[in-house]
């Protein structure tokens, strides 16, 4: 079982009681993954979003061409996955283990049954990913700006 304290610093739980977090503590599975092994791939089914408690992994995606575009890198305390449980949609990108690294699995099912059992948490959760989905939109749209801005100078 995840430990609360992990769970804790994640902005998802952040704020929630100590009740609750058990509750979700418990529904966590521990994976193990080895390096260079793929945790899932672009395109699959999203069924569950992870912690990891220890480890390394990075996050990219593949051009056309075949080329691997690095988006980011995870380590130990970090999530993700979670984007899925709120639109529903394939996975944006491939995520896989640099070093062999031991992660928390919360499948959205599960999840899902403690939210609708506790309105109040789901309106905590769901107002957190809200906001720190925004803050991540407006980094991205402040990147694509500065491409641009950058693109423009040279052309």
């Amino acid at each position: 079982m995840v430990q609360a304290s992990l769970l804790k610093n994640i902005y998802v739980f952040k704020g929630l009681t100590e009740a609750d977090i058990k509750k979700v503590a418990e529904i966590a599975t521990e994976r193990h993954f080895s390096a260079g092994q793929d945790i899932f791939i672009y395109g699959q089914e999203a069924k569950s979003f992870y912690v990891i408690g220890m480890g390394s992994l990075k996050i990219y995606a593949t051009t056309k061409d075949g080329d691997e575009i690095q988006l980011s890198n995870m380590s130990t305390g970090d999530h993700f996955g979670e984007v899925s449980f709120l639109d529903s949609e394939k996975r944006s990108a491939t995520v896989q283990a640099v070093e062999s690294s031991t992660l928390y699995e919360i499948k959205f099912d599960d999840f899902k049954k403690i939210l609708e059992a506790n309105p109040a948490v789901a309106i905590h959760v769901y107002k957190s990913m809200a906001k720190y989905l925004c803050g991540r939109l407006r980094t991205t749209s402040d990147d694509l700006s500065h491409l641009r801005e950058l693109q423009l100078r040279h052309t």
